[in-house]
């Protein structure tokens, strides 16, 4: 109901429209796109108000959808405006739902429509589904999750695994990555698990194509190379930290790339044989699992390498320092000097290990 009525004044109090207009109005809160047998395959999913009239809340929170196809994709999401029962209103847009095989063949005449359609909100954000339809995915009946597109980007956003989504995820900023010199985008992704929405992998563009995915070992250390984290997780054998307040230095100097990373951590779980009243166990962890993490780091380097994928810009970092060194997967050809170092802490951990 809040959603509703947050909806409901923002319109009256913007002065666009009064409840007369506000009653024409088909609020799109997710587009879904998929790419199947040569034709594009357009969905909309509609915030249902039917039932405001007849004082049933819960009803009118829920959502319809309203699915075309054509070989054009202009065609085929004009073809869904119009089957759309009201008009159709976009500037409460969230989402963006894309499919693998949209995105293997290309979103680039879709992010060129999307992006000049001036009633449409830019602040979206694209997310891949995995396994499923989108259909399928947007039908799915979930308890206290009436509107599934708001429902996916939530589970994006408060994950407490990954990195927050930001205004530098938007899907205009994320075009406008792609449209960077040696510069290249992941996408968060979905799937259907037991009834319900579960996270799925990191997806990999190169240009405006999908190429490849992350395992969800890459997708941490992704995530620490990206933002500032909290409590990402890593184990070696029985012990297992949690790292925070991470720092990451990219530097292009005399045909060297330099990723300099740094962070604390925190012990979760520990190995019996360690003693942790004596400062040599925090100082062997933590070179352990600076090492550990350095590993990781250029595992994932070479990730993008194989996937040709620059999705880190270290292409970018070199134009933008020495122009006249640069040329088309120019970061993959370059020396890459990983520093790393990781200072595990005994923060929130008791002195005994519990057997």
């Amino acid at each position: 109901m809040k959603k509703i009525w947050l909806i409901i004044l923002l319109l009256l109090t913007t002065g666009c429209y009064d409840f007369k207009e506000l009653n024409s109005l088909a609020i799109i809160e997710g587009i879904g796109i998929d790419y199947q047998d040569g034709e594009y395959v357009v969905t909309f999913e509609i915030l249902n108000d039917k039932k405001l009239e007849n004082t049933n809340v819960d009803m009118a929170r829920k959502t319809t959808l309203v699915t075309t196809k054509d070989k054009k994709f202009v065609k085929a999401f004009e073809d869904a405006i119009k089957a759309t029962p009201k008009d159709a209103y976009f500037y409460q847009l969230k989402l963006l739902l894309i499919t693998e095989d949209l995105a293997s063949h290309g979103i680039e005449d879709i992010a060129d429509f999307l992006l000049r359609l001036h009633k449409i909100n830019k602040s979206l954000y694209m997310v891949m589904v995995d396994n499923c339809t989108i259909p399928e995915i947007l039908s799915l009946d979930i308890d206290n999750e009436p509107v599934l597109s708001s429902a996916i980007l939530d589970l994006i956003s408060k994950n407490p695994k990954l990195t927050p989504v930001n205004t530098n995820d938007s899907f205009d900023l994320m075009i406008n990555k792609i449209l960077k010199k040696g510069s290249d985008i992941a996408i968060p992704s979905v799937k259907i698990l037991d009834n319900s929405i579960s996270l799925s992998n990191i997806k990999l563009f190169h240009n405006f194509k999908y190429v490849g995915s992350l395992s969800e070992k890459e997708t941490n250390t992704y995530f620490l190379l990206k933002d500032t984290v909290y409590d990402i997780y890593y184990e070696d054998n029985a012990n297992t930290i949690a790292i925070y307040n991470n720092k990451v230095d990219y530097n292009y100097d005399k045909d060297i790339l330099t990723i300099t990373f740094k962070a604390n951590a925190s012990i979760k779980t520990i190995d019996e044989k360690y003693d942790l009243k004596d400062r040599n166990t925090y100082l062997e962890l933590s070179k352990i699992y600076s090492k550990l993490i350095k590993d990781d780091i250029l595992k994932l380097l070479e990730k993008a390498k194989e996937n040709n994928s620059d999705f880190l810009a270290l292409g970018n970092l070199i134009y933008n320092k020495t122009p006249k060194d640069y040329y088309e997967g120019c970061s993959f050809d370059k020396k890459i000097i990983v520093k790393v170092n990781i200072n595990v802490n005994r923060n929130g951990l008791v002195y005994e290990v519990i057997k």
